[in-house]
């Protein structure tokens, strides 16, 4: 179904076998059959990661749940801001919840026509990979303390002083940062059809971020987590992992993940907010370590809170999901791994659908409750 040829030699292709490997062991989990033995390529510390995740993600896909949501995004309109108090009152209005809950467990929730709204992962991530992605905020500390600025400076609230709090880990400081082997740069991002242009400046490129001093050591620290998103998107949206795939071999780059961009954030509280570039079929994926108090994430437009502790990994689409994670105190650090189409436009990959649950398994694992309302 999927003939696409990696080349032997190239990064992406231990992704590709991982991520291979991931997907097959999850339906073995889920099927009830035989484990799958993970291949010679990846080291020990990588298939016990890669088998952790597996096994996460197979108990979040056999606890379902359904809301819908369509209707809500119709009436998100074209190009939300983000965060319009305005138009969220008038959306929480008009598509109430009909109740609150905290979900602890893995879990999958759907909506009426079997497309999956979000994963909830908690422990997908091995003691190795915290490690790894302490290694890589160590190699950005740096890059993090120059990207806040005052606040109300630069009428960004995501790099606003304000926003963040003092670190307990004195080699890591506060701040967010973005990471990319491959966007467009500030004010040079096409949208619509795409086109031929051959003016370089419009052409996608590295981020500034991996073109500075402490780009290799930040690329390499992210290597292994970087597989394990890449992994996790396999099972939780076929369509856009092998759309990315499509567009990362396009890309031809040495990039060790899908073609995926992420943007770092140490000890940042996020207000309820929308992130209106991500696509209404694609997922953003979201990942947590630290030390830090107990806290949930809130899902306000669905009436959801998630327990949100170290090693959780949590995955939709931000530009429908209203989310909000209010911590002050501790260590907490962030890795928000999200995709761009004007990318995939560039390079001529369709943009996809949505990723949908497989029907004869709703009938096992689905739960009769319906938290949607009057959505």
């Amino acid at each position: 179904m999927h003939n696409i040829d990696v080349p032997d030699d190239w990064a992406l292709r231990k992704v590709h076998l991982a991520s291979q490997y991931v997907e097959e062991q999850f339906w073995s989990h889920v099927h009830q059959s035989p484990s799958i033995i993970p291949p010679i390529d990846l080291d020990v510390q990588m298939a016990l990661s890669c088998a952790q995740l597996a096994s996460t993600l197979a108990n979040a896909y056999m606890n379902t749940t359904n809301l819908d949501l369509k209707r809500y995004s119709d009436a998100c309109g074209q190009r939300p801001t983000g965060r319009s108090s305005t138009q969220e009152a008038c959306l929480s209005k008009k598509f109430p919840p009909s109740r609150q809950i905290v979900l602890e467990k893995p879990c999958v929730v759907l909506d009426a026509g079997y497309r999956i709204i979000f994963w909830y992962v908690p422990a997908a991530l091995s003691v190795w990979m915290k490690d790894d992605i302490s290694a890589a905020m160590h190699n950005a500390n740096d890059l993090l303390r120059d990207s806040i600025f005052p606040a109300n400076a630069n009428g960004v609230w995501r790099t606003d002083g304000s926003y963040f709090h003092a670190t307990e880990t004195r080699s890591v400081s506060p701040g967010c940062i973005n990471v990319s082997p491959c966007w467009f740069q500030q004010g040079h991002e096409p949208y619509g059809h795409a086109h031929e242009n051959t003016d370089v400046s419009f052409c996608p490129d590295v981020s500034a971020t991996l073109k500075s001093p402490h780009g290799l050591s930040i690329i390499k620290s992210m290597q292994r987590p970087s597989l394990l998103i890449s992994a996790a998107l396999r099972v939780m949206h076929p369509s856009l992992y092998w759309d990315s795939l499509r567009t990362t071999i396009e890309i031809g780059h040495w990039a060790y993940s899908t073609g995926r961009s992420a943007a770092i954030m140490a000890n940042r509280w996020s207000p309820a907010h929308c992130d209106p570039q991500c696509c209404p079929e694609w997922f953003d994926i979201m990942t947590c370590i630290g030390n830090y108090p107990n806290t949930h994430m809130k899902l306000p437009n669905l009436g959801i809170e998630l327990v949100y502790d170290s090693g959780v990994m949590v995955a939709f689409c931000g530009r429908l999901v209203q989310h909000e994670v209010d911590v002050r105190s501790g260590d907490r650090w962030v890795w928000a791994w999200f995709m761009r189409d004007s990318v995939h436009n560039h390079f001529k990959i369709p943009r996809g659908q949505h990723s949908i649950y497989a029907q004869e398994d709703y009938a096992k694992y689905s739960k009769v409750e319906d938290i949607s309302g009057s959505m």
